[in-house]
């Protein structure tokens, strides 16, 4: 080959050289800016996603089913169970359970409780009792929070819970249909009794 197209060819590798570099590097460029337009929207769309999909915390307050009732008699508020009923008309309240083996009264007495609970208002209140009605009280006993009578009236099952304060003591009395109801019903009574304090 002669020198002249040895130049010619080297010139024009040269120019084929220049006019591919020409070529690469505006394919780098756009190359690397897509890529940083690729990081740049994975970016955004990562802070969007925490943005949009962070969940929301909220408290969720489930609402509890009532486990009893409140009445209220002379000032002294008893919470009754939901499968008892009362009426009430003027100072009487009577309350009895779905089943009707319970029939209880309110009743109060003017009296200061410590006066109430002595040795000597005891024995005249007992004897009232027993005159009064057909009431036999077999057993009666102080406790911390309440007085306990236990007898029959007329033959049922009778109960009697005293509680009270400086002003006057309420008397709960409850008649049971039957000896087996008296046992299974008995200490509902008595917690609905001190349910007050």
């Amino acid at each position: 080959m002669s020198s002249k197209k040895i130049k010619k060819e080297l010139n024009l590798n040269e120019s084929d050289n220049k006019r591919k570099k020409f070529l690469v590097i505006p394919f780098i460029l756009i190359i690397v800016l897509l890529l940083i337009l690729i990081i740049i929207l994975l970016i955004n769309r990562k802070d969007n996603n925490l943005k949009c999909d962070a969940p929301i915390e909220k408290e969720i307050i489930k609402e509890k089913e009532p486990t009893y009732q409140l009445i209220n008699y002379q000032g002294f508020k008893f919470k009754m169970p939901l499968d008892w009923s009362f009426v009430g008309h003027n100072n009487n309240y009577e309350i009895s359970n779905d089943d009707e083996s319970l029939y209880i009264t309110l009743d109060y007495i003017e009296e200061d409780y410590s006066i109430f609970i002595t040795d000597e208002y005891q024995k005249r209140f007992l004897e009232n009792i027993q005159t009064s009605s057909n009431t036999r009280i077999e057993l009666s006993k102080y406790n911390d929070k309440y007085y306990y009578y236990e007898g029959l009236n007329n033959e049922y099952n009778y109960l009697i819970i005293a509680i009270g304060n400086n002003e006057k003591v309420i008397l709960i009395k409850a008649q049971f249909i039957n000896k087996l109801s008296f046992d299974k019903l008995k200490q509902g009574v008595i917690d609905f009794s001190i349910s007050n304090f």
